[in-house]
């Protein structure tokens, strides 16, 4: 089954910025969906809305089992495609049925609408199917991941906009909305994987060895399951969705601080083929090269941004800017997770055991710190009680720390397993030509402040010309401090002026 090395042709920069340029693409239709619903549900509707997503997660693990292993076995050149999608189905009708018995229960114990639950189901398939062909993708072609987030977000918001807007279906028309915005991705990646796939051999016994290695990635995604667990926990202790809300809210905004985590993908497919840590910094100076202007920009501009979603949200300044705050570590420890993963070999030696490889220890030390997450979140809860509010800062708080012990912890054991030292002196250079040029962002929001406001188009028409050009400043600061970024901004016009002229 020795196959093309898919792994060793991802372009790594290329493939960053595609998904950059479509995540930020994405960001505008998730907005777009969000201020849709976030519009016309309550805070009580959009709380059941977040918490239906919570619910799907739970029998989301099982994925794993095939996920987990398809971009390990393409990337190095065994092409086990037809295996991983067999798998896919097979175990998305089983979590299927078990997710109708938690919309069951959760309809009965927190008296939320059943039937839209019901309808969710269909999303649990199309997370099993879209998740078997997006790390199909991510072997060869990672930059389809921000590709196929953008047609599902997009095609999300239209729908939305149809059946939550104009037709008023509520939690059901978003919850439809959601269903053919995941129809849509799944259509696109199966186009694009369709030769990857018609090259595979279907071998039983690929899915028979992964179904009998499968309580590695079962285990690591026990953490995921438990980190679900704090919406529930918040909920059941202070009795109210509102502070599930506020979190919902907040994890929307950081998905805008978040878009460059799409360099994990890349950055594995290429380590697994060829080991070089060069790649690691590339990938740290690209993601961060968004991700610091981003937090900045969310800092500063916290209480227009929560208003676009709805003028009732912006009380949520603070616990907002927490989790915006939680990326800058939480983006390090992906960095880290990701190197580990792909420097490890072990895997493929018969005679060691799957225990004394990173692909266990990893996951080991994230069960440890989210028990530790769960503890404060639980202690807090019950401390502040009714204060929605309190409790949702002490959330964020708890987040941020939550990643910022996970990077000190990955980073030891990045050393100790592999003695690879990242270079800490470069990765704080580049920090600090990033904050640097980030001073504009600051300067302009002093000079143009931007007020909250009911209107959404008033707010836009004040907010989107500061935004371009806090934008332009920032890079353009930056093509003037840093040489690294003047030849990449170089080389980029080169290659869009190459293909244009192909045309």
């Amino acid at each position: 089954m020795s196959n093309e090395i898919y792994g060793a042709k991802v372009r790594l920069k290329f493939s960053i910025m595609v998904n950059f340029v479509m995540r930020i693409l994405s960001l505008f239709a998730s907005i777009l969906f969000t201020i849709s619903v976030t519009r016309k549900l309550s805070v009580e509707d959009f709380g059941i809305w977040t918490m239906i997503f919570k619910y799907i997660n739970y029998v989301l693990p099982f994925a794993a089992i095939f996920s987990y292993w398809l971009p390990r076995t393409i990337s190095r050149g065994f092409n086990t495609a037809k295996a991983g999608l067999f798998l896919s189905v097979i175990l998305g009708l089983t979590a299927s049925i078990a997710y109708m018995f938690i919309g069951w229960g959760a309809s009965i114990f927190f008296n939320q609408p059943l039937i839209p639950l019901l309808i969710a189901t269909i999303i649990v398939l199309q997370e099993y199917l879209y998740r078997g062909l997006l790390n199909i993708a991510l072997s060869h072609a990672p930059q389809y991941r921000g590709i196929a987030i953008f047609t599902i977000r997009a095609a999300q918001a239209i729908s939305a906009l149809g059946l939550v807007v104009f037709l008023r279906l509520g939690l059901y028309g978003a919850v439809i909305a959601a269903i053919i915005g995941r129809s849509c991705g799944l259509l696109l990646l199966f186009v694009v994987n369709s030769k990857v796939i018609s090259s595979s051999v279907f071998d039983f016994s690929i899915v028979k060895g992964w179904i009998r290695k499968s309580w590695l990635p079962l285990y690591g995604n026990l953490v995921l399951m438990l980190s679900s667990l704090d919406v529930l926990i918040i909920r059941g202790i202070v009795g109210s969705e509102e502070p599930v809300a506020y979190y919902g809210i907040s994890m929307s905004v950081l998905g805008i601080a978040m878009v460059s985590v799409h360099v994990s993908p890349a950055l594995y497919a290429r380590l697994l083929a060829k080991r070089d840590v060069k790649d690691v910094f590339e990938a740290f100076w690209v993601s961060y090269m968004l991700l610091i202007p981003m937090v900045i920009g969310i800092f500063v501009y916290t209480r227009p941004i929560l208003a676009i979603y709805n003028i009732k949200y912006t009380v949520a300044v603070w616990i907002v800017r927490l989790f915006a705050l939680a990326a800058l570590f939480r983006m390090f420890s992906t960095i880290l997770a990701t190197t580990l993963g792909g420097f490890e070999y072990r895997d493929l030696v018969e005679n060691i055991s799957l225990r004394e490889t990173v692909l266990f220890k990893t996951p080991t030390l994230r069960l440890v710190i989210t028990a530790i997450y769960l503890l404060v979140i639980v202690t807090t809860s019950y401390i502040f009680g009714q204060d929605s509010l309190v409790i949702g800062s002490c959330w964020g708080f708890a987040y941020l720390l939550r990643f910022l012990l996970l990077t000190c912890l990955l980073d030891r054991l990045l050393r100790k397993e592999f003695n690879i030292r990242l270079p800490y002196s470069d990765f704080t250079k580049t920090i600090a030509k990033f904050l640097l040029s980030s001073l504009t962002i600051v300067v302009l929001s002093i000079l143009f402040p931007v007020e909250p406001q009911i209107s959404i188009w008033k707010l836009l028409e004040d907010f989107v010309p500061i935004l371009i050009i806090s934008v332009l400043a920032y890079f353009s600061t930056l093509y003037l401090v840093d040489t690294k970024f003047r030849t990449f901004f170089k080389t980029g016009v080169r290659y869009v002026v190459k293909e244009v002229l192909k045309l």
